[in-house]
């Protein structure tokens, strides 16, 4: 459920506190290397394979989202 859709409460204050954890700047750095390495493993096989664009995607959404 989208947080702007609920009203103020104990429901809305626990969205918000997942929210804010998740979007926290200082979990989004932990990321930051992993990030870099699936974008260049990314481009890499886009350079070396491009008519396998959509596998190559396919596995770094993947990888991002797992992670």
């Amino acid at each position: 459920m989208r947080i702007v859709l609920l009203q103020r409460g104990d429901k809305w204050r626990m969205h918000r506190r997942i929210q804010g954890q998740v979007i926290n700047q200082n979990v989004a750095n932990k990321y930051k290397g992993f990030q870099n390495l699936e974008s260049t493993q990314l481009i890499k096989e886009l350079a070396d394979r491009p008519e396998g664009f959509f596998d190559s995607f396919h596995r770094s959404v993947t990888r991002f989202l797992a992670r």
